[in-house]
């Protein structure tokens, strides 16, 4: 009875939009179009680099993507962290899936591409990108994994949102990795896994981190491109980390 109900509850399709709905939409359609904007500074000068950075790290990945996402759940709404997968809820087992998934994807990863992968991972040329990459993914996880899917699940179901989030998310990298179809697939099966026990431990940073850096760095070949990003990935991380400061102290205020 337990496993029908469980069933029934995942295929279950429904149509409730609510405001939270359409802010979900509204700032999914937004990471599209910043991702758009991106490609108006693919050249070399200092101004296209200012560029990106300002719509790809500070925008997209800072503001949109973490410090909004955290603020309307926290603040507006009243809610709880842990909607973000940030608990201690399941993290052990959530920890041993990551670490499994994670180690199987390496030893798939490696199969495939030989030795070129490993040298291209295990350089010091990709300590920068790394780095910068599992940045990113916190903003990944956060607004498209957590965020966006619960108000898309809230209103249409768990199969339509990961489905919908999934490609929201495909799009969003269209300024920088225009790989919609695989992409799609990919994240959807990671917001899948993510959504088994909801706890962020289950995707990121392990199981994510080994998909993503080696799907762009290695897969995508884009090492050279990031080989300086660390300074970018350092300066949004610090962002990210006093806003979280600053949230700290509006909770406990309120």
């Amino acid at each position: 009875m337990k496993i029908k109900n469980s069933l029934k509850h995942l295929f279950q399709l429904r149509c409730q939009p609510t405001k939270d709905t359409a802010i979900a939409f509204i700032l999914g359609f937004l990471s599209i179009a910043v991702s758009f904007g991106l490609l108006l500074f693919h050249g070399n000068t200092t101004a296209d680099a200012i560029g990106f950075f300002i719509l790809r790290d500070l925008i997209m990945i800072f503001a949109l993507g973490f410090a909004f996402p955290l603020y309307y759940v926290l603040i507006i709404k009243k809610g709880k962290i842990s909607e973000f997968g940030i608990t201690r809820e399941k993290w052990i087992v959530s920890l041993i899936i990551s670490i499994i998934l994670a180690i199987l994807l390496l030893f798939q990863f490696m199969s495939e591409a030989g030795e070129l992968g490993q040298e291209i991972l295990l350089s010091s040329n990709a300590i920068s990108p790394i780095f910068y990459l599992m940045v990113a993914g916190i903003y990944e996880v956060i607004f498209f994994y957590a965020f966006l899917r619960q108000r898309l699940e809230n209103a249409f179901g768990i199969i339509p949102a990961i489905l919908l989030a999934a490609l929201f998310c495909s799009f969003s990298h269209i300024g920088f990795q225009p790989e919609f179809m695989k992409l799609f697939f990919v994240h959807a099966f990671f917001m899948v896994v993510f959504r088994t026990t909801k706890n962020i431990l289950i995707v990121y940073p392990f199981f994510w981190g080994v998909g993503a850096c080696w799907d762009v760095l290695v897969s995508f070949g884009a090492i050279e491109e990031l080989e300086g990003a660390w300074i970018k990935g350092l300066i949004t991380l610090i962002l990210m980390i006093i806003f979280t400061g600053y949230l700290r102290w509006r909770v406990k205020k309120g």
